[in-house]
């Protein structure tokens, strides 16, 4: 595992069949990653009041360029991103067809990665504030869901209501138009009507769901790597083995739902980021 700084053009050679998903522990109260931000993202990492939310914005901004200028070639800090009418990003840079999403919960960041292939990723952590489990299920959930939710004991009922939720929150993001956007009243496990996605969910580690959705009708494979930040804008790369794939495919309706079990996350290191990034 050899370190990279920022500076290498590093083309990174993605198949089209792969989506890779990269899981970085965030620093606490680190700026070092400010110089590589946008003038646009240092002025919203300055309207934060408090100094640890201003600094988790600046790590999240600063590893999503790095992991983006391994696929481009193009230095991190100048990258250029476009935002579609419900908030998506996307390169800038007509070169380059890798698209991404991210997403953050507690001190993990997520970051998944395809080419030419629109896709969501939503993290989130067990346990962090009182949850109305089942108001929010009535209102997003197809009524198979809410049944699943009813009957499952109470100490589990928190996790399987967050790998639904992350898998939604997922497909609403590789569709471009966010959660708000469902169907409630679909009894497909999609809630989007009318688009073909592939959903996955996964434990990265302890207490936190993650959910991936990839749009297209082809299969793809999960690739999961950590990202691991050193001194003077240098980072190390990491493949995990935090999945081991099952093979039950449900076909239901315009939808593949792909599960994997859980393997044992690494000892050490990230063990893994919304469009807020």
């Amino acid at each position: 595992m050899s370190a990279v700084s920022i500076g290498e053009s590093l083309r990174h050679r993605l198949p089209f069949n792969v989506v890779e998903l990269w899981c970085a522990r965030l620093p606490a109260n680190d700026f070092s990653l400010e110089a590589l931000l946008s003038p646009d993202e240092a002025r919203q990492a300055a309207r934060f009041r408090f100094d640890q939310d201003a600094a988790s914005f600046v790590a999240r901004r600063g590893i999503l360029r790095m992991i983006l200028g391994r696929y481009t070639g193009v230095a991190p800090s100048q990258l250029t991103f476009t935002y579609g009418a419900f908030g998506k990003p996307a390169l800038g840079e007509s070169l380059c067809d890798a698209r991404f999403s991210a997403s953050h919960a507690g001190e993990l960041a997520v970051y998944a990665v395809a080419r030419g292939r629109d896709l969501g990723v939503d993290l989130e952590h067990l346990g962090q504030r009182p949850l109305d489990i089942l108001g929010i299920a009535r209102s997003f959930f197809a009524d198979k869901q809410i049944a699943a939710l009813n009957h499952a004991p109470a100490d589990q009922r928190e996790e399987i209501f967050l790998r639904q939720w992350t898998q939604l929150e997922a497909q609403g993001k590789a569709n471009g138009i966010g959660i708000g956007q469902a169907d409630p009243r679909s009894n497909q496990p999609s809630n989007f009507v009318g688009k073909c996605v592939s959903l996955t969910w996964l434990t990265p580690s302890p207490g936190y769901v993650v959910g991936v959705a990839v749009q297209g009708p082809h299969r793809w494979s999960l690739r999961t790597l950590g990202f691991h930040i050193l001194p003077d804008m240098r980072f190390t790369v990491s493949e995990l083995q935090i999945a081991t794939p099952v093979e039950q495919l449900e076909a239901i309706g315009n939808v593949n739902q792909r599960r994997f079990a859980t393997a044992r996350p690494p000892d050490q290191g990230p063990e893994g980021c919304h469009y807020s990034t």
